[in-house]
Parts: C-alpha cells; sequence; structure tokens
C-alpha cells in the first residue's frame, strides 16, 4: 500500500456521482405493506435494487471516471447515502477502481451493516447525503 502523502503534499478533489438506474424496490414493497407509512430502515432494503441496465450505465460511466485519474498517483476514499441504490452504484465504481489498480483508502467504521456487506467495508455511509425517509408514501405521492 502507497503512503499517504500529508495534506501539504497532495492535491484532493472530491467527485459527486449520482446514483445509476434504480427500480426503486425497497420503496414499492413499502408501500405496498400493511403500513405504507413506515419509515424507510436503512438496514432493511431491498436488494439488489439496480436492473442490468443501471449496472450496465454505472461500469460505463465508471470506466469514463477512472481515465482522468492515475493509480500511481491517486487514492480513492468511497462515501454513500444509505440508500441501497446508491450503495451499489458506489460498489460498482469501488470494484472498478481495484480492477483499474486504485488504492482504496479503507474508513474505519462503514457506519451501517448494509454498506459493510455490499462495500465489503470500503464504504462509509454519510447520513447528510441520505434521504432519511420519515414517511415513505408521502415521498412518494
Amino acid at each position: 500500500m502507497k503512503e499517504i502523502p500529508s495534506s501539504e503534499e497532495r492535491e484532493d478533489s472530491a467527485h459527486f456521482i449520482r446514483h445509476s438506474k434504480s427500480a426503486y424496490r425497497t420503496y414499492e414493497e413499502i408501500q405496498k405493506s400493511e403500513s405504507p407509512e413506515q419509515q424507510l430502515d436503512p438496514e432493511k432494503q431491498v436488494t439488489p435494487d439496480l436492473p442490468e441496465a443501471g449496472i450496465e450505465l454505472a461500469e460505463q460511466e465508471a470506466d469514463k471516471f477512472f481515465e482522468d485519474l492515475d493509480p500511481e498517483t491517486d487514492a480513492i476514499f468511497f462515501t454513500s447515502s444509505n440508500e441501497a441504490r446508491a450503495l451499489e452504484t458506489a460498489n460498482i465504481y469501488r470494484k472498478a477502481a481495484h480492477e483499474k489498480g486504485f488504492d482504496i483508502i479503507t474508513p474505519e467504521n462503514t457506519r451501517g451493516e448494509l454498506a459493510e456487506e455490499i462495500g465489503e467495508g470500503e464504504i462509509r455511509v454519510l447520513k447528510n447525503l441520505s434521504l432519511n425517509i420519515d414517511n415513505v408514501l408521502l415521498s412518494g405521492v
């Protein structure tokens, strides 16, 4: 593993990527349930939530994204909202980064069991990126 340069020696950047095409299966299941107004439980989501078209799109976009980065000088730290579709998209980018030889900076804590499972401990959940839906039915209207 490469030594990470000090903040004075490196050029940090942040890139924001929206989740890929989603089926929104978790919302659909909640809306069909006997409690369509329940809150979204980020640890109990329907996965996978990306259909094949969403997976293909994310793979293509990940390839384009990493063209502008250099695995010899760039290390990647992945964050995501707690939504399954966002975690799955981040995981596609994470896998692409590994395939292209990038070092992945692993968070001390993923802050979510689903993130741990999907991202193999390499994607950190940031709650301020999450929707935090209190009422799925109202959000869908």
